[in-house]
């Protein structure tokens, strides 16, 4: 059974569904498309990813069936939606992907906007991997994906705690998934309006932090993040812009890299970064001027206490995004979200065998609860 795999959807390269399989039974997952109207007029190419392991020596043999649809609603055309999209990290198979890992924590991609864009928003999917499926039980534990234009701080992304099927404890997930497991619904936009002052070329990249930190705390390279993104631009080539100008142009971001703190039953980690980000331009072009602003903030909380027989762990995510354009172009976005994790496990076995004897037989007790919200 095909399990727990990655499955993509994706219109000439720009990813429009990112999720996993389910582990038993069938199962059915949704995404609103409305945003990508424009991407779907015409002839596309779907494409349509799973990653399917195979390993007949063990009996994974498997394969997996898969039904589309993708369903029209009639009525009046939408206005303000996006015009023009550029996928970004785009692998030889001609869609957006890329793995980040300890060795290679930074995708940068350069690109040239069209003149007359009046308003750019980037959306990323992500997913943790290896080592990181459940980063949020790591040391350290803390992951921001940030993401810089022209080497500027442009915005910070929360991971969802997502818990996949048959995640941490065998028996925790049958047969119900915990939520966005089957789809990866999270708010993750960054309004890039304000720095198009900055001219119609740009390099943006994309890292993960404390990829780095992992591997030398744990001595192991496998920690890994699977990123797709496009960058989705509202044009008006009938009129150009003439000049931008950056008014505000602050950004920070602070980690305090993890604490281990020996103590009485174990050991204790801690850890806290938080970030904020401000732009604003005003951006002149032919027919007018349209002022833009982007304010993001957010702060994570992360604690352990690890012993020989016990394991808690707790993490809090709280972020905010506030952005506006005003002139010839108007929108605003608002979006906040609070992501608290704990976990806490405790086991106890003995030997009912001779343990000198592989295989033997042990009495196993095991208690675990998890709170996600």
């Amino acid at each position: 059974a095909q399990y727990d795999r990655a499955l993509y959807i994706y219109v000439n390269g720009t990813p429009i569904f990112w999720g996993s399989t389910q582990e038993i039974l069938n199962s059915t997952a949704e995404s609103d498309l409305t945003l990508f109207e424009n991407l779907l007029k015409g002839l596309v190419e779907f494409q349509i990813v799973l990653p399917n392991y195979i390993a007949p020596r063990v009996g994974v043999t498997g394969y997996y069936l898969l039904n589309a649809t993708l369903y029209l609603y009639p009525g009046k055309p939408l206005s303000g939606l996006p015009n023009y999209f550029m996928p970004l990290f785009v692998n030889h198979l001609g869609y957006s992907y890329t793995t980040l890992n300890p060795r290679n924590d930074l995708a940068i991609q350069n690109v040239n906007l069209p003149n007359g864009t009046q308003k750019a928003m980037l959306l990323l999917y992500e997913e943790g991997g290896y080592n990181d499926e459940f980063w949020y039980a790591n040391e350290p534990a803390i992951r921001n994906i940030e993401v810089y234009y022209n080497s500027m701080l442009a915005g910070v992304l929360n991971p969802f705690e997502t818990v996949y099927t048959g995640g941490i404890d065998l028996f925790y997930w049958k047969p119900v998934t915990s939520v966005n497991t089957l789809s990866f619904h999270m708010p993750y936009y960054i309004d890039l309006t304000p720095l198009l002052a900055m001219g119609d070329q740009a390099a943006i990249s994309v890292t993960v932090s404390n990829l780095v930190e992992a591997e030398q705390v744990t001595g192991s390279p496998y920690f890994g993040w699977d990123i797709a993104g496009v960058l989705m631009l509202w044009v008006n080539s009938s009129n150009p812009m003439i000049s931008g100008q950056l008014l505000t142009a602050k950004s920070n971001l602070m980690d305090t890299s993890p604490f281990f703190i020996p103590g009485y039953t174990g050991l204790y980690y801690q850890e806290a970064s938080s970030y904020y980000i401000n732009y604003t331009s005003m951006l002149k072009f032919k027919d007018g001027v349209e002022y833009a602003s982007v304010l993001q903030y957010g702060k994570t909380n992360a604690m352990q206490t690890l012993t020989d027989y016990t394991q808690y762990a707790y993490l809090d995510e709280m972020f905010a995004e506030k952005s506006y354009e005003s002139g010839i172009y108007n929108s605003s976005l608002s979006i906040s979200g609070n992501y608290p994790v704990s976990m806490f496990l405790d086991s106890f076995e003995t030997p009912i065998t001779n343990p000198e004897v592989i295989p033997y037989n042990v009495s196993f007790i095991q208690n675990g609860t998890l709170s996600l919200n």
